[in-house]
């Protein structure tokens, strides 16, 4: 359906009457797509340039194709996927520099993007990382999902090595990047993997 007149109207409020030019999805679920194509048709309406469409590789596939993944909460439509970047590939885009990262953890098919904002370096996580009272910070991996621990581990060291201020997340508000945190994340997937292997 139609994008509710309330997006309009908190998007009028916070960005006046600027152009959505793109959308970057970290992940194909479908609370992250479904309102792209309700958007672009908006855009048209409106005889605005329609928004592209932007993802990391690993994630435009499935985006583009949901319903040949066996994985819950697809989108209902495919959204034709724009621009594809490789792992660690440079995004310019109004004087931004992005890097794009495979990023699996919530669900094995998840990207990560990061950029510096104002002078402070961000990461555009999706749903893969929470602040320390949501879950115990452990609200990022989902078995259901396709997650793992495994793979989770391997992005949590990676956002280590990024080691950025802000973690930009989809259903949270911005929260501080802390280390520590990140640290008991890294013990927390060793146990639940070792757990898991020795149930099997």
């Amino acid at each position: 359906g139609p994008l509710p007149v309330a997006f309009h109207e908190h998007w009028a409020k916070k960005a006046g009457d600027r152009i959505i030019e793109a959308v970057l999805v970290t992940h194909p679920h479908c609370d992250h797509v479904e309102g792209i194509p309700p958007l672009q048709a908006w855009q048209r309406t409106q005889g605005h340039p329609v928004c592209q469409v932007w993802a990391h590789e690993r994630v435009a596939a499935c985006v583009e194709s949901p319903f040949q993944y066996r994985r819950p909460f697809m989108p209902i439509e495919p959204v034709a996927v724009d621009r594809r970047f490789t792992d660690r590939e440079r995004i310019s885009w109004q004087g931004y520099q992005f890097t794009a990262y495979d990023m699996p953890g919530q669900t094995d098919l998840h990207a990560a993007y990061a950029t510096t904002i104002d002078g402070h370096k961000v990461v555009f996580s999706g749903d893969n990382f929470f602040p320390p009272q949501k879950w115990g910070g452990m609200g990022g991996l989902s078995g259901y999902n396709g997650g793992h621990p495994d793979l989770w581990r391997g992005s949590i060291t990676r956002m280590m090595a990024i080691g950025p201020e802000w973690v930009l997340a989809s259903h949270m508000q911005p929260h501080p990047y802390r280390r520590e945190d990140y640290e008991a994340m890294l013990q927390w997937t060793g146990n639940m993997s070792a757990a898991m292997h020795s149930i099997s």
